[in-house]
């Protein structure tokens, strides 16, 4: 079991617990029974903040969250925001939450708050961004919806008023 400055040892144990069951596939295919078995089993003492179809986020502390994987495809996109972060240049990196701890299935993050307005400004900030990760290789998705509005869901503003992804669990890396 992976150690932690911040969850508690029964934290990690139950974590560890759920994601043995995540593993073997062992959970209902439907989503909101799947996340009712999950918050009952978790037992955890922290807020939801939100859920999404492959992860659980709660609210750990006033400067973190931490995100957890329901599916298969949660603990992939854990794996590839720690892989994703940990590689990033310096000049990229500012741009992502910054990663503070990780296990398995599991992963604590910087809680950013300030939301990014859907301006014109915001979006030609977003989508030079964009080109900086894919200049170093990285493919971003989940940035802006299919009828081209910010995804809030996914980015904020840092106390400068920069833009950071707080979701990038759906980038890739270019082969």
């Amino acid at each position: 079991m992976a150690r932690s400055r911040i969850l508690r040892r029964r934290d990690r144990k139950s974590i560890a617990q759920w994601i043995k069951k995540v593993k073997k596939n062992r959970l209902p295919k439907d989503k909101s029974e799947r996340l009712k078995i999950m918050k009952h089993k978790l037992a955890l003492p922290y807020e939801v903040m939100g859920e999404g179809s492959k992860r659980l986020v709660y609210d750990l502390t006033k400067k973190s969250v931490l995100k957890v994987a329901i599916n298969e495809k949660g603990l992939r996109d854990n794996k590839r925001e720690i892989k994703i972060y940990r590689s990033a240049p310096r000049n990229l990196k500012k741009h992502l939450a910054k990663i503070r701890e990780n296990g398995a299935g599991w992963l604590i993050m910087d809680k950013i708050n300030q939301i990014v307005p859907d301006t014109k400004k915001n979006k030609q900030k977003l989508k030079k961004l964009e080109k900086r990760f894919k200049k170093r290789g990285i493919i971003t998705d989940d940035l802006f919806s299919r009828s081209k509005k910010l995804k809030g869901s996914n980015t904020r503003l840092n106390k400068k008023g920069g833009m950071v992804v707080i979701d990038y669990g759906n980038f890739k890396r270019k082969k």
